[in-house]
Parts: C-alpha cells; structure tokens; sequence
C-alpha cells in the first residue's frame, strides 16, 4: 500500500497550483479617503479658531473651540458607527446559527 496520493495535493494538503487571491483595484482607495478626510479634518482646525458656547441637554460648554467641537462630533460618530457595525454583525451571526 502507497500514502501518495494521485490529486494535486502536496504535503500538507494544499493545492500546489492553487491561483493566486485577486486584488480588488478599490482596495486602497478607502485608505485614499480616508487620508483625504484627515487633511480636511486639519484644514478646519486651522481655518476655524472662533469660539462658540455648545448647549448639551443639561450642561453647556462655554467658550469652546469650533474645531475642538468638530473633532469631538466625528470621534463620537465614529465611535457610534462601530458600536452599531458590531451590535448589527453580532445579530446576524447569531441569526445564522
């Protein structure tokens, strides 16, 4: 009796000419967008050194930075966005179960 085997398997059980993963020609364009809005992020930092008062439902920030608003706005939306991915992939996998 022979262990080979007569399929196109080497030693650890793999296919030798297996074809090799295809790129995605958008792959690094996130990473484009994502460095764009950055830039702009800074952009607005530098352009907007007014200061304003931002009333919150029972507290209000007096004399605050525009841009120090702004960074806050979009840290908690991003925050918010990846909570909701998480909560939203969790459910669907314990659906699929």
């Amino acid at each position: 009796m022979s262990d080979e085997r007569d399929d196109d398997r080497d030693g650890d059980g793999t296919p030798e000419d297996r074809p090799a993963p295809r790129r995605n020609p958008l792959e690094g364009f996130g990473n484009i967008l994502a460095l764009a809005g950055v830039g702009y992020l800074l952009l607005l930092v530098l352009m907007n050194t007014d200061r304003i008062d931002v009333n919150v439902v029972f507290y209000t920030f007096q004399d605050t930075p525009v841009w120090w608003f702004t960074v806050l706005v979009v840290a908690l939306t991003l925050l918010v966005d990846r909570l909701v991915r998480f909560v939203l992939r969790r459910a669907r996998r314990r659906r699929d179960d």
